[in-house]
């Protein structure tokens, strides 16, 4: 009869929170990072590294009436760069090319990648080629494909590029403007710690007339655009933070000449986010750029005069919530602080133990029950951790409350229900008594704690705080699923 009761328990509690773990459902716990945009047919299409599932990359497109970016395909590899030949894209991975269908990205054919000694970091098509370039050992290398009607069944043709440059080649991109091929290299110069940014048309395959674009102390990443025209690159010094607007560079090919450097000063955000990488494609009549940082990816657009401000383009929303309301934040917490101090001050003065059946009992204190909690709650995350990586399946903000929210009522309720304990709690020293002395049934265990498994499974700091604070306040040391279920929390060790 009590374990009917528990498990029809644990169905209402699991419906009672489905509706606030719906409404989290289109978050997810994925972060990305090295962001590269290509455009097929018009269409707008971004890949992006997964930081949470190393290995994994996740390609998007881009949705131009509801202006967002939708997910339609998860992938596996290390990629360096992505092409669009035709109605394929294809995307270098360090021994292989894969080329995917750019309907839905799915892969439709693959094909070895023969210079592993050096992946290629971009690739573009020259006529009837396809050209690949690549860096290794501080040298420019080139591999051309004459068959572009056939990308995968060629045989790539190695040949070393000569550039300018007092150092070691670092980084490269290529692009077509005006029917021309243009392209830019980085070269890194140790003695001096400056990384100098090249350009130059090409000819046969060679470099001609090279002219040095910048200077850029520390690393630096670049991006390459054929933009009215006339090649551009977008370029910055990294890690540099967004709030500093001179942080990205813009130089301008104009007829036979470079215009001076222009500074997006437009890109900017408050939040201390620092850029890691650049990508940025045309699409359509504007430069869409993509900025990645240390928790997201950002993305602007620029129309020849103005850069807009940055939005997200892939991130966890409830990263952009913390960043965009920092200090309302910090405000919330100081005044949480403030209530805490003053309930530890009010606490002294409430009564410390209470008698039960006849038995005096003294409350456990409060830093006993956090201290216990914490212990709890580690075993909980890990277990959950653990589930889902026996499932093979990456956690995101449906599935992991949903399992915390689970996890923790059965595994609180059960350890009560029998011992009036948890691992936490008999580490501490404190148990769990009903109002008659003895510990808790079923059913109080369970009203005890499922208040607590669904405020952490969905606002964990708020119902830690706010059971702290009912601890602090109530005659008897109480929080909300004490008060609820009638009952106490008292030192094993010293019962009388």
């Amino acid at each position: 009869m009590r374990r009917t009761f528990l498990a029809a328990c644990v169905a209402v509690a699991c419906a009672l929170a489905a509706p606030c773990l719906e409404a989290r459902a289109e978050a997810t716990f994925e972060t990305y990072e090295y962001p590269r945009a290509v455009v097929s047919d018009e269409k707008a299409y971004l890949f992006a590294k997964r930081l949470d599932a190393p290995g994994s990359l996740s390609a998007y497109v881009r949705d131009e009436e509801k202006d967002a970016w939708h997910r339609v395909a998860e992938l596996r590899g290390d990629y360096s760069c992505v092409t669009a030949i035709g109605d394929r894209l294809y995307l270098f991975l360090a021994e292989s090319v894969m080329e995917l269908d750019a309907l839905e990205c799915k892969k439709t054919a693959g094909a070895p990648w023969p210079f592993s000694a050096w992946p290629a970091q971009s690739a573009v098509v020259v006529g009837e080629s396809v050209v690949a370039f690549g860096v290794a050992g501080g040298t420019l290398h080139s591999a051309v494909l004459p068959a572009v009607k056939d990308p995968l069944g060629g045989n790539w043709r190695y040949r070393e590029v000569p550039v300018d440059g007092q150092g070691r080649c670092v980084q490269v991109r290529a692009v077509v403007a005006g029917g021309k091929p243009w392209l830019f290299w980085s070269v890194k110069d140790p003695s001096r710690n400056v990384e100098a940014l090249w350009a130059s048309e090409l000819g046969d395959g060679k470099p001609a007339a090279a002219i040095k674009l910048d200077d850029l102390t520390g690393r630096a990443e670049f991006s390459v655009v054929a933009f009215d025209g006339e090649p551009m690159v977008v370029y910055a010094g990294l890690p540099v933070h967004l709030e500093d607007p001179s942080f990205l560079s813009v130089r301008k090919h104009l007829g036979d000449r470079w215009l001076p450097v222009e500074y997006a000063r437009e890109v900017v955000n408050p939040y201390g986010e620092q850029t890691r990488s650049l990508s940025a494609v045309v699409v359509g009549t504007k430069v869409q750029m993509f900025v990645g940082t240390d928790s997201r990816i950002l993305e602007t657009t620029y129309n020849g005069k103005h850069w807009g401000p940055p939005r997200a383009a892939l991130s966890d929303p409830q990263t952009d919530f913390l960043l965009e309301n920092t200090r309302v934040i910090i405000i919330v917490f100081a005044v949480a602080l403030a209530i805490s101090i003053a309930s530890i001050a009010r606490s002294r003065y409430l009564p410390r133990r209470a008698i039960i059946n006849d038995i005096e009992y003294p409350f456990a204190p409060w830093w006993r029950r956090g201290a216990a909690y914490v212990f709890d709650f580690i075993i909980v995350f890990f277990a959950v951790r653990g589930i889902h990586s026996l499932s093979g399946r990456v956690p995101t903000a449906a599935t992991w409350p949903t399992a915390m929210f689970v996890f923790e009522l059965f595994y609180f309720t059960m350890c009560e229900a029998r011992s009036g304990t948890t691992l936490g709690k008999r580490l501490f020293g404190i148990v769990v008594v009903s109002r008659n002395g003895g510990y808790p049934s079923f059913r109080q265990a369970m009203m005890r704690n499922l208040p607590r498994a669904l405020m952490d499974s969905l606002f964990m700091p708020l119902g830690a705080f706010v059971g702290l604070i009912t601890i602090l306040n109530t005659k008897s040391s109480q929080r909300l699923g004490d008060l609820t279920a009638g009952t106490h929390v008292v030192r094993e060790h010293q019962q009388k």
